[in-house]
């Protein structure tokens, strides 16, 4: 039976390959949330929907049809990895093209059900799988959003018996809401909500990033999706000698001017200094803006962690709007050492990382004092410290302490395997 599942799924990859070449003969790299299917219509929904539905039905009956064991694991998880992707991307396009009217309702109700559904697999899987399904949930929820959805939404998690399942939806209909906020000044809880979001799937899937480079565009893609963020603004910079039009931009910038040759992370501006911009070089009046978000990330892989940290408050003490602005400074360290707890090996690494890590946070006021003046970071510069320290793998069966989280005097253990925690302490770090 199980060799006919597997052909089965060969048989459902082979069909969504098609109906892909079908609705995005360019070839668009729909890995990319900007890239999305050039046309949509109903017939494709209908088409995913009977796909979701083999899916699903054909190992309904299985008792193990979730594990990774199984001869049909990976034509399961690709399926539906790739299947994800085009339902983000076709409602995505919906939304782009607000035409959601155009489309059957009983069809779009019942791919959300599945997607729901299939989300059991998702959290047993985790990783990009589980982010995925979720994309794929909350950016159908946004093109096809009404009163009427939601309340199909809820008396579907009702039903649902599983806690992690009931959660999952949970944290994708909040973030469905949190998008749809529109806003003429940037929300600094969508902000929060945006890092926690980054920081959770770095904790979980450490391996995520190898630079800071990494972290950086993780945290610009996940704060493009903030709606208010994610469209331009008109600048003062006109397109020519005697044009009326001017040229517009983003709110959100990566490696911006912070004076005297230094460069920031990432920044946020206010709409209306956007307005007051006359330079090509994103300059007002010759002087680089003030942010009212303003990000500094580090990982280990530098050679004086407390000139770092020190270099990055001095920064966002300068750059962030006095007035309603906050700054982020998040650094990282990935401890990759495999050596067993209690040998020589890992005496010298917990050594090392209270040395060149967890020393510069622990006398973070000491720190800020030099760069800023002040110890008390919140008060006065409004900067949100937040530490993260990961450990990936160890020799050993079990390991505890995967994740430990500076809450501003101890450096706290947080569960992994529990988002809804993961997130509280890190919202508290940002408050």
């Amino acid at each position: 039976m199980t060799e006919n599942i597997t052909e089965y799924f060969d048989e459902l990859n082979n069909q969504l390959i098609q109906l892909e070449r079908k609705y995005n003969p360019q070839k668009t790299n729909l890995h990319f949330e900007d890239e999305v299917i050039p046309n949509v219509d109903d017939q494709l929904f209908y088409e995913l929907l009977n796909l979701s539905r083999k899916a699903i039905e054909i190992i309904k009956d299985e008792p193990d049809r979730y594990s990774n064991r199984t001869p049909y694991a990976r034509g399961l998880f690709d399926f539906w990895y790739e299947y994800f992707i085009m339902v983000s991307s076709a409602s995505i396009r919906v939304k782009k093209s607000a035409n959601s009217d155009n489309f059957s309702k009983e069809t779009i109700y019942s791919i959300i059900q599945n997607l729901i559904d299939i989300s059991e697999l998702s959290i047993i899987v985790s990783g990009d799988l589980y982010f995925r399904n979720r994309e794929a949930l909350g950016n159908t929820l946004l093109a096809f959003y009404s009163d009427d959805l939601i309340n199909m939404v809820k008396k579907k998690k009702a039903t649902i018996k599983s806690k992690n399942v009931r959660g999952f939806v949970d944290e994708t209909a909040k973030a469905v809401e949190r998008r749809r906020k529109v806003k003429a000044n940037i929300n600094k809880e969508d902000i929060d909500e945006a890092v926690a979001d980054v920081c959770i799937q770095i904790i979980k899937e450490p391996l995520s990033y190898f630079s800071e480079a990494d972290i950086q565009q993780l945290l610009v893609e996940e704060l493009r999706k903030i709606e208010t963020i994610s469209k331009l603004y008109p600048t003062s910079v006109r397109k020519g000698k005697d044009s009326k039009g001017t040229f517009s931009t983003s709110l959100l910038h990566r490696e911006y001017g912070g004076g005297g040759g230094t460069r920031i992370d990432a920044v946020i501006f206010d709409p209306d200094d956007v307005k007051k911009i006359n330079d090509p070089k994103l300059k007002t009046n010759k002087k680089y803006l003030d942010s009212v978000y303003a990000f500094e990330l580090g990982t280990k892989k530098t050679s004086d962690a407390f000139k770092h940290v020190k270099n990055d408050l001095g920064k966002l003490s300068k750059c962030v709007k006095k007035k309603n602005g906050a700054g982020y400074l998040i650094h990282f360290y990935k401890d990759n050492t495999q050596a067993r707890t209690g040998t020589n090996r890992r005496k010298n690494t917990e050594e090392k990382i209270e040395r060149v890590f967890k020393q510069a946070f622990n006398d973070i006021d000491m720190i800020s004092k030099q760069a800023i003046g002040t110890e008390q970071i919140n008060k006065y510069a409004n900067v949100k410290i937040l530490a993260i320290l990961l450990r990936t793998y160890r020799d050993q069966k079990k390991m505890r302490g995967k994740c430990r989280i500076f809450n501003g005097q101890k450096w706290m253990p947080t569960n992994i395997s529990r988002d809804d925690l993961l997130r509280k302490s890190i919202l508290k770090q940002l408050a």
